[in-house]
């Protein structure tokens, strides 16, 4: 397994916060071409692929 970088651990804080932010009512559209633009970066698509699949396995645990 890979050695974390401080580039990994700062892609994984900024995914969880955009997270949240794209998990409210309402977002703008400059908001999410803002996302796009920043996810389109190797590093950071993976970070929020990661905070998608913690999401993902602790909605399971909600039917358990």
């Amino acid at each position: 397994m890979a050695k974390a970088t401080t580039e990994d651990h700062r892609a994984d804080q900024e995914a969880a916060d955009w997270f949240t932010r794209l998990n409210s009512r309402v977002v703008a559209t400059s908001i999410l071409e803002d996302f796009y633009a920043w996810r389109r970066e190797p590093r950071n698509d993976e970070a929020y692929g990661r905070v998608e699949e913690v999401w993902r396995r602790t909605e399971a645990l909600k039917g358990s």
